[in-house]
């Protein structure tokens, strides 16, 4: 399906395809928050920008440094509800849990990774063997059936 890309605030249409968008099987909204300017052009830029990550706050990953006072007052409500809800230990225990078990699953698709590489790389030599020994006996066969040929007995 071809699409066509639109900046939402412009309205300017976007000559730039991406492959992820391409794929997908129905239209959509594609926001990269990452690549919001500074200076944001309508409403909705203003409120994703709440959700720059290059505010991450140097405490932890998960929170953002953002301040009240730099938004207007409309977005004030959300910010205090992100604020309130990153002031819950439960939420806090639960993130850094959350950080463990990825980080564990993380591991193990390494160790498997790996491991399938391993096994593919034995299997390779094993075929690599197994084609010379094949070419070894053919040789040999060769050379039996030209000394026979030549009346050698060996």
């Amino acid at each position: 399906m071809k699409r066509d890309y639109y900046d939402h605030a412009t309205k300017e249409k976007l000559t730039r395809k991406e492959e992820f968008i391409e794929s997908l099987t129905h239209d959509s909204y594609i926001i990269q928050v990452r690549r919001l300017r500074k200076k944001h052009r309508n409403k909705l830029e203003t409120l994703l920008s709440i959700f720059d990550q290059s505010n991450t706050s140097k405490e932890s990953k998960h929170f953002l440094d953002v301040l009240e006072s730099s938004f207007p007052d409309e977005f004030k409500v959300i910010i205090r509800r992100l604020h309130k809800a990153s002031a819950s230990k439960e939420l806090c225990e639960d993130m850094e849990m959350e950080d463990e078990i990825l980080e564990e699953l993380a591991t193990q698709e390494r160790l498997i990774a790996y491991e399938r590489a391993e096994k593919e790389k034995a299997e390779a030599e094993k075929r690599k063997a197994e084609e010379g020994k094949e070419k070894a006996e053919a040789e040999k066969s060769r050379l039996e059936k030209l000394l026979k040929q030549a009346g050698i007995e060996f």
